[in-house]
């Protein structure tokens, strides 16, 4: 526990979280890949690929458990906001002006200014297609995490000495209330769903680890085989399935469980590509709908479809094209709020201490 606390202190971040965060979103782009092939992929559609979102939630879950404490709740919400929502603002209206610039894109897309003013707020809206998604579509996830920091920052003022206990709790009412309000045709319902246990299972095992729960090394091969099986049993999930969470949420959370219990072995310590990728997955997963639909269609002309040299190469130029975009775009945009609004917010915080107006 004091090593735990120590680490958190120090700014430090679990590098095994880092590493899974990669893995997380190289399983996205898998999927979004296979789609640009059709039927023609050596590899098929690969729906399996979406459960990169279910490493996602947990992990999200995870994180915030471990940080938010430090933070009073003013703190916690600027630093979400300001972590996430710019480089989304910025890809969706990149993609916006994109499909309004080309004809055909404006009938794929269909614009609509509520569309897109809701999606920039993280409220769900549906698109031309009466689906629920915004102008980019993995951008529902990220309506669940904005929900997810709300209900951290709420609890954090209310009950900042049992955090993870009212999250938790809240996150089920939540769920509760939304299957006692299915009759209900309310896209805002859609934030109640099932999925959202994923955070608190990401709570669980932050706060089992954080007390120095420890499993051994024969008994975390035995929950990964077991979360491998299950979703070898359940190979192609739909989105918003009830029962998701322990279809795909529950074996994600085992490996993750498992792979954490892998940190500061050499293992971990020695894979500084996969420390790479947890750094940029963010703008890999936030990019690569964007970059896809331009380079499939040059590289599917160019080469026959159905080799697998073809899907590498779209995957390789996705992943890439992340990376260059978290180097140039998102470190900079991530230095610039900081400085601007977290660094602001914190010397706020200190002057007022210093005045006994907090805590």
């Amino acid at each position: 526990m004091a090593q735990t606390q120590t680490l958190l202190k120090s700014g430090q971040e679990l590098r095994s979280i880092q590493i899974l965060r990669g893995v997380a979103a190289m399983l996205v782009v898998c999927r979004h890949v296979s789609l640009e092939f059709d039927d023609r992929s050596l590899f098929g559609e690969m729906p399996f690929g979406a459960i990169g979102v279910d490493i996602f939630f947990p992990i999200s879950g995870m994180v915030i458990y471990l940080t938010a404490p430090s933070l009073i709740w003013k703190q916690f919400l600027i630093r979400r906001i300001s972590r996430v929502a710019p480089m989304y603002w910025l890809a969706t209206i990149t993609k916006v002006i994109a499909v309004t610039l080309i004809p055909a894109g404006v009938a794929a897309y269909g614009f609509d200014a509520w569309h897109l003013l809701a999606s920039l707020f993280f409220i769900p809206a549906t698109d031309a297609g009466g689906r629920p998604f915004p102008p980019i579509a993995l951008g529902w996830t990220l309506n669940f995490e904005m929900y997810f920091y709300l209900l951290s920052t709420v609890m954090l003022a209310v009950f900042p000495s049992r955090f993870g206990l009212a999250l938790s709790a809240a996150i089920c009412a939540g769920v509760a209330a939304g299957i006692a309000l299915s009759q209900h045709n309310s896209l805002l319902l859609l934030l109640l769903h099932p999925i959202s246990l994923e955070f608190a299972m990401g709570i669980a095992i932050a706060s089992l680890w954080t007390r120095g729960v420890r499993t051994s090394v024969w008994l975390n091969v035995l929950l990964v085989g077991v979360a491998l099986l299950v979703i070898a049993h359940f190979p192609n999930v739909e989105m918003f399935d009830p029962l998701r969470p322990l279809k795909w949420g529950l074996p994600s959370a085992l490996i993750i469980w498992s792979v954490v219990m892998l940190e500061g072995t050499t293992l971990v310590s020695r894979f500084p590509a996969g420390k790479i990728l947890g750094d940029a997955s963010y703008s890999i997963y936030i990019i690569h709908p964007l970059v896809l639909p331009v380079l499939a269609p040059i590289v599917i002309r160019l080469i026959e479809p159905t080799d697998g040299g073809v899907f590498f190469l779209l995957f390789a130029s996705a992943v890439l094209c992340g990376l260059v975009v978290h180097v140039l775009v998102e470190r900079r945009i991530n230095r610039f709020f900081r400085s601007r609004f977290v660094r602001a917010g914190r010397s706020r915080n200190v002057r007022r201490e210093a005045h006994g107006e907090v805590g």
